[in-house]
């Protein structure tokens, strides 16, 4: 069988997305596996999302990179509907085929949450023959929690729910198999959809890369938000904000604010709408409690290695998790392997709750809808400032995840593969990955 790989990524690297990075820190590990990859990405000057050029260095000699344009239409910018899906299609439709057209490839792997890319595989099935995995790093078809807006605003969130309708149903069917980061997708998919119980499904959960960390503490990596005070306790929440973080975050003020040391709580990088359009989400809830002046919020985006050097410098990594039960934040093996101790609130019974277990004692985890909750927030907080762990042979590292992720892709898109219909073999190689379900 052909490993020759084609790999639908557009946010890849310069581009800083969250999307982006597994493919990033898997693509030697595949690579190392017999797998030749050709990435299919957008330009990162036609993106509205930050580029941090670092991450191009930390990519694999080899490795194949097709870069298409993605421009809105005329529609798309009068309406606002201007989103990477609808911008980049035509251009990565037309690659693609040209691409598949003259190509031997194994497969096509969708790696990304632009959604409205995904009908490609159905149609490049037809047209080349080639089977396809969809790589589903947040849930395609969404339903709000009670309270939540709608991200990107109604018109926005409402023409992409449209579109999840119509063709998630097509697109999961005609798929060779399903790579999902939380196992509550796979279960909501197969009760969505009851022809889905034989199809092969591998739960891969984010990981991280530890050479990411070493680049981080170069010489050219710098973080400005604050000092390492002796008299402050520095703490550090890195990523998306929202509505729906707000339940965590609020026992996490209560204990704060009922504590009598000195801190300083940085919210960086929390918002993913344009330059110059980015609101502080926390902050709100922060003056409400009356704790304003001990919290900062820096909506806009920042670049990738500074991220990673705000939570080794800090004394404590906090983790705010949403109030949707199968979030599992693409983040938090980053913060585990940055070394300082990590205090991650999340929900009874979530997908956080359930997979971030296993982390222990590298991560505290608390229940932010306890009772106790402040009383356990607080124990963390008098174990700061602590000395930083390094860890080794961590479960979530990258080349861990490239090969669980290898031995799927060999299974799902090898013909000979797929005449065991036996229960272990539908499922694929996962129960071997050494990674939770």
């Amino acid at each position: 069988m052909s490993q020759r790989l084609l790999i639908i990524c557009p946010h890849f690297p310069p581009t800083n997305a969250a999307d982006g990075h597994r493919i990033r820190i898997c693509a030697a590990g595949l690579m190392s596996r017999g797998w030749q990859l050709d990435i299919l990405c957008c330009e990162p000057n036609d993106l509205p999302i930050n580029q941090s050029p670092g991450l191009e260095e930390t990519l694999p000699q080899g490795l194949v990179i097709h870069r298409v344009p993605c421009r809105p239409t005329v529609l798309g910018r009068l309406v606002g509907a201007s989103t990477t899906s609808r911008n980049a299609r035509r251009f990565v439709q037309r690659r693609g085929d040209e691409l598949l057209g003259r190509g031997n490839y194994a497969g096509v792997l969708f790696s990304t949450t632009a959604f409205g890319l995904l009908p490609l595989g159905v149609r490049w099935r037809q047209r080349f023959g080639v089977d396809f995995v969809i790589d589903l790093q947040d849930p395609w078809l969404q339903e709000l929690p009670d309270g939540v807006s709608p991200p990107g605003g109604p018109l926005r969130y409402g023409l992409a729910m449209a579109q999840a309708q119509r063709w998630e149903p097509a697109v999961t069917d005609a798929a060779a198999g399903i790579v999902c980061v939380s196992p509550d997708y796979e279960s909501r998919l197969k009760a969505r959809y009851p022809t889905l119980a034989g199809k092969p499904f591998l739960t891969l959960p984010f990981g991280a890369a530890a050479g990411d960390f070493r680049c981080a503490a170069g010489e050219s990596s710098r973080q400005t938000f604050f000092g390492r005070s002796s008299d402050q306790l520095q703490l550090v929440h890195v990523g998306r904000g929202g509505e729906d973080l707000w339940p965590s975050l609020r026992p996490l003020l209560q204990a704060l604010k009922d504590n009598a040391r000195p801190f300083h709580l940085h919210l960086i990088g929390t918002s993913y709408a344009p330059a110059g359009r980015q609101q502080p989400s926390l902050l709100p809830l922060a003056e409400a409690a009356g704790l304003a002046g001990s919290l900062s919020e820096y909506p806009a985006r920042v670049d990738y290695f500074e991220a990673l050097r705000c939570l080794s410098d800090s004394h404590g990594v906090v983790v705010l998790t949403s109030s949707d039960s199968s979030y599992n934040a693409s983040k938090i093996h980053n913060c585990v392997l940055a070394g300082p101790p990590v205090l991650a609130l999340v929900h009874e019974g979530s997908v956080a709750q359930k997979l971030w277990q296993g982390l222990a004692p590298h991560l505290t985890l608390v229940d932010c809808g306890s009772a106790a909750a402040s009383k356990a927030i607080n124990r963390w907080l008098e174990g700061l400032p602590a000395d930083s762990v390094e860890l080794t042979d961590y479960p979530f590292e990258a080349d861990r995840q490239a090969s669980a992720l290898s031995s799927f892709l060999q299974h799902v898109l090898d013909p000979d593969a797929q005449s065991d219909t036996s229960e272990s073999t539908r499922r694929g190689p996962q129960a071997s990955a050494g990674l939770p379900r």
